[in-house]
């Protein structure tokens, strides 16, 4: 809302402190003045009031945000230190093998159950890059001060566009897949993020050497997520949604190879074309509903004679018998990787 009524452009042009009265409805006016160094903006510092500010104090202000610069200036050349050590950290865990295990005995987990959280958010298209990453710096703080007190060895640094966590479990196999889904699930439920924000859960591994296995599971696991986007699903472990990972892989295979949707679904979409049907989406209700014409007529709202018509337009059409087991798997597996 700030940012629509031009009140943050307004705080960074300004060298003096900013009367803001627009804040929201029912709000008291604020007070704000931007924190530099330089032309580089660190912050502002932000007042509550309830009149604007009297000259004595308005330089008072001038000259906290002085001290508050100096302060966060030096404040930031020890957080990026302790970043680039977390990422050095990191780097070496998920690549596995006998460095993972020396760094494993560093961080005083070697020996123990293992797995990588990979993190991402679902940035829209034409985002500002600048937006996107400094969120994701926000995130990377946020989570490693979440993990802080409730798994104190583990260790997190963004690698590219990912967040990678490594996490110490007291049990490996499918309670330490709890454990590190449940941890995983309440972060991103606390998260405050611009943009919705999604975690692939790592294999449990017994020993830091087989991170890089757990690591390529979370990778998978969170594009699943990530390529369904929904609010209902936020987290998910590589064997919970094999399914749907075997199939952008092999949407993955077809587009590498240049193959294209043929034969039966190219018919069906040509005639809904030509003719303006629906003859893709009558397939597509039937299957998800196994064959029950009245689940799948409700689904696309038409009475179920009509649909059967269609049904029987739709073989003719398309040259296909739908009473064929291999035929219905076919057109499902066509229709999920390439509609």
């Amino acid at each position: 809302m700030q940012r629509r009524h031009g009140v943050l452009l307004r705080i960074h042009e300004s060298d003096r402190p900013v009367y803001v009265t627009d804040v929201m409805e029912g709000a008291m006016p604020r007070v704000a003045i931007r924190v530099r160094a330089g032309e580089e903006s660190l912050g502002a510092i932000w007042a509550v009031v309830e009149e604007p500010l009297t000259k004595q104090r308005e330089q008072g202000l001038i000259e906290a945000a002085q001290v508050v610069a100096l302060t966060m200036l030096r404040a930031r050349l020890g957080t990026d230190a302790a970043m680039r050590l977390r990422l050095g950290l990191v780097m070496s865990l998920l690549d596995g093998g006998p460095n993972a295990r020396k760094t494993a005995r560093q961080l005083n987990f070697a020996g123990r159950p293992v797995c990588v959280l990979a993190l991402g958010a679902s940035a829209p298209e034409g985002e500002d890059p600048s937006v996107v990453e400094a969120d994701q710096q926000r995130t990377a703080n946020a989570l490693s001060m979440y993990l802080k007190p409730i798994c104190p060895r583990a260790t997190a640094a963004v690698i590219g566009s990912v967040l990678y966590a490594v996490i110490p479990l007291p049990n490996g196999g499918e309670p330490g897949k709890r454990e590190a889904t449940r941890i995983a699930e309440e972060f991103i439920a606390r998260l405050d993020s611009a943009q919705p924000c999604f975690a692939g859960v790592g294999t449990v591994v017994a020993d830091a050497t087989d991170l890089a296995f757990s690591r390529s599971a979370a990778d998978a696991a969170l594009r699943v997520v990530r390529h369904r986007a929904t609010e209902n699903r936020r987290v998910a472990a590589l064997e919970d949604v094999q399914v749907e990972h075997i199939l952008l892989r092999v949407a993955d295979a077809m587009a590498d190879e240049r193959i294209v949707s043929g034969g039966p679904l190219r018919a069906l979409r040509a005639y809904d074309a030509e003719h303006g049907g629906s003859l893709i989406a009558t397939l597509r209700a039937w299957l998800d509903a196994f064959g029950d014409v009245a689940k799948a007529s409700e689904a696309v709202r038409v009475h179920k004679n009509t649909f059967r018509y269609r049904l029987s337009r739709l073989e003719q059409i398309a040259g296909v018998d739908l009473s064929d087991p291999d035929v219905r798997f076919a057109l499902s597996l066509e229709l999920r990787v390439f509609e």
